[in-house]
């Protein structure tokens, strides 16, 4: 009899073992993402959430498009998953994927992924005590369960990532050792390091407490990062490594303060066979201002921007700390990770910068992250309320409405759990308290106001929703390019308006040209301002142009007529304005100015000299004009179009330029949307990838003519001759 009752009790403890399988299927993301280009799809199912930032919920699959970034997080271990696809679109993923981590992170997916089933199994081996540990403890007061080593170092090198990776451009390289993993996206496993290029993202995660991580490197790159950086939370990321780093030695040390049983629990375990230390405060609200990212990131382009506080880390690639906010670019991407469970994330913003995000996101796990930010947002502050990730009983309403308005705004408000009551105010005030308005319809406001509210079920309140709605005074009538800049930036959308389309004629100088005359569509694009030296003030958008001989020059006084609008931060006359030349300037003859580091291109800002660059490809956006990046020692630049030598454009491909490769081009400084770039570029040389290391006797190239454009036309400029296109002279 106590065999027979010995095989029951191992049977159930068996049981009580097995891993749980959370499965995800296409009808989870029902109705969401964008065909073709991909937006946000995301799932939670039994603490598990899967996210990916470009995909697409099919007839036949959820589509997860190349060059996306893909997370799967859970509150416990994620022993494996599997990957079920269909068409043969399995996104360069393995079927079967080991993690032994409470995250999986793809930061750019390789190719296309059309996923039938995602099963994700939770568990793995031993509890939250020790073997040998009290068996008696229910499992309910554990934590975390553990997996070791939850304390001492675990040391990478070179050797973990043998094989993989891309020389020069880099593609991923992964290693898992005791539950700790490193990721770089831009990564190649060379002979003397694991290298990792300039731009790429870092990510090391592990299923207990980050001590620190002490990076060695050699030849000193560094990739920007510190010798010892002081984590405390369970991941590390870096969205934007600042230069390349060759890492001999990242060695990541577990452990921290703190037990892992519950209050109330069984005090005699002993502390240090807890994994996962807790960060105060476990529960409460942690809160960002802009004077936790003082001096840090760039001006207009921005750079990366990070602060830790109690446990909790935010990251953006692309901002820079103004005077009035937190400004984050447009497509930078942001992270916010805790060390235990974000319940949810308020985001607050000044002038209508948003970047496209709820002003409250609903988290409930330990990171939120956004890929791609669709415009520019300015934070004053970011609130994250970390806790228990149950939902609540009542779900907070939704207040909608126009956050900008001009005359006035309609004001809806809808919650999400059925057979409740709205309340809601005006002034500032609690909802929750007597003299809140109940909600029957939607209603208008014409004035400023602060809207907050809350939904009653008959026994429990919801949490407080909050939004500022603001009446933009209108700004008159424009007469100067500032006040005609400050006009079309205040219209809420790309394209609309200023004042239904009110056309104005405004005087100023040209300062810069952003696209040559067209003799193809007969328009020809530049920026003015209200001084000569004024820099670039608003744009005339595709302005209507008869002739080459027509184009104003940089210097020419001109009186623009057209209607104001923007297109994403850039303040422009709408395409189809007209101009008159009020005085012309004095033309300025263009001068090569020689070879040139990237770094000094970009402190140029002339629009008339020409210089030559030469630097690694580091990507190609568009095969047909020649869309890359081009990066140095120094900088990288963005090169919007290579014609050829002889000046043709959509010819890229004749020049068989391919990442990797060393190119060289004659090039003419421009901008757009406020970031300095090249455009049609002229194509000079270049050498393959695989011939780099060969040395070159520059003394025995053989020196090329120069081209550049003058008013529209191809002038070729060898020995100090000038010709035309046709080889004559010109004078």
């Amino acid at each position: 009899m106590k065999k027979f009752f010995s095989f029951i009790a191992m049977m159930l403890f068996a049981g009580s073992m097995m891993a749980e399988v959370v499965t995800f299927t296409k009808e989870d993301f029902a109705g969401q993402g964008t065909a073709n280009s991909g937006s946000e799809v995301t799932a939670t199912k039994n603490g598990v959430t899967f996210t990916f930032s470009k995909g697409y919920c099919a007839d036949e699959s959820l589509r997860c498009y190349a060059h996306g970034a893909l997370s799967i997080t859970a509150s416990s271990n994620i022993q494996k998953i599997n990957f079920t696809t269909t068409g043969g679109k399995t996104g360069g993923l393995d079927a079967e994927v080991t993690v032994n981590a409470t995250s999986y992170t793809v930061a750019d997916l390789a190719s296309q992924a059309r996923f039938t089933e995602i099963a994700v199994t939770l568990g793995g081996e031993g509890g939250g005590v020790e073997p040998g540990g009290n068996d008696t403890i229910p499992s309910d007061t554990i934590v975390t369960p553990p997996v070791l080593p939850s304390e001492g170092a675990v040391t990478f090198t070179k050797e973990d990532f043998a094989g993989q990776g891309t020389a020069n451009t880099g593609s991923e390289v992964s290693a898992t050792k005791n539950g700790v993993t490193f990721t770089f996206s831009k990564g190649y496993c060379a002979d003397e390091s694991l290298r990792c290029y300039a731009h790429g993202a870092l990510s090391i995660t592990a299923s207990s407490n980050i001590q620190k991580i002490n990076f060695t490197t050699t030849g000193g790159k560094t990739g920007g990062l510190d010798a010892e950086v002081t984590v405390n939370a369970t991941s590390y990321t870096v969205a934007d490594l600042a230069s390349q780093a060759r890492f001999t030695e990242i060695a990541v040390t577990l452990g921290g303060e703190g037990g892992g049983v519950e209050p109330g629990g069984n005090d005699t375990i002993p502390s240090d066979t807890i994994v996962t230390p807790p960060v105060l405060p476990s529960e409460g609200a942690v809160t960002f201002t802009k004077e936790d990212f003082a001096g840090q990131g760039t001006a207009n382009t921005g750079s990366e921007v990070s602060a830790t506080k109690n446990g909790v880390t935010f990251t953006f690639s692309k901002g820079y700390c103004a005077d009035e906010s937190l400004r984050c670019y447009a497509h930078g991407a942001l992270s916010i990770t805790a060390s235990s469970n974000i319940q949810k994330i308020n985001f607050t913003t000044t002038g209508g910068k948003t970047g496209g995000l709820d002003a409250e996101v609903i988290v409930n796990a330990t990171s939120y992250t956004v890929a791609d930010l669709a415009s520019q947002a300015r934070f004053t502050e970011i609130v994250v309320t970390l806790g228990s990730g149950e939902a609540p009983a009542v779900a907070t309403p939704v207040i909608s409405g126009e956050e900008s308005f001009e005359q006035s705004t309609e004001i809806t408000i809808t919650c999400a759990t059925e057979e409740t009551q709205i309340y809601y105010t005006l002034d500032g005030s609690d909802p929750r308290l007597e003299g809140a308005e109940s909600y029957a319809a939607p209603f208008t406001l014409s004035e400023t106001a602060t809207v907050k509210a809350a939904a009653y079920d008959g026994t429990e309140w919801s949490d407080v929703a909050e939004m500022t709605f603001t009446k933009i005074e209108p700004l008159g009538d424009p007469t100067t390019c500032a006040e005609a800049r400050e006009a079309a930036l205040s219209v809420s959308a790309n394209n609309e308006l200023y004042n239904n389309g009110a056309e104005y004629t405004i005087e100023g100088y040209v300062t810069s040209i952003a696209t040559a005359y067209s003799s193809q569509y007969n328009n020809i694009t530049f920026w003015m301002a209200d001084a000569a030296n004024g820099g670039n003030v608003l744009e005339a958008f595709r302005a209507v142009c008869a002739s080459a001989d027509d184009a104003p020059i940089v210097g020419d006084k001109v009186a623009v007529t057209g209607s104001l609008t923007k297109y994403n931060s850039t303040p422009e006359f709408a395409a189809g304005c007209t101009f008159t030349i009020l005085e012309h300037a004095t033309p300025v003859e263009p001068q090569n100015l020689g070879e040139k580091t990237i770094a000094e291109f970009l402190a140029l800002a002339n629009t008339v000299d020409t210089c030559i660059l030469t630097g690694i490809v580091d990507s190609i956006a568009n095969t047909t004009y020649g869309n890359l990046f081009l990066t140095d020692a120094t900088a990288t630049v963005y090169v919007y179009g290579v014609l050829t030598a002889e000046g043709a454009n959509k010819q890229f491909a004749s020049l068989d330029v391919e990442v990797g490769d060393q190119l060289t081009i004659l090039a003419i400084y421009n901008v757009y949307n406020n970031a300095p770039q090249v455009k049609n570029a002229i194509f000079v040389s270049r050498v393959k990838a695989a011939d780099l290391h060969t040395a070159i006797d520059n003394t025995a190239v053989e020196t090329k003519a120069v081209k550049l454009i003058e008013n529209g036309k191809l002038i070729i400029i060898k020995n100090g001759v000038r010709y035309d296109a046709q080889g004559a002279l010109v004078r």
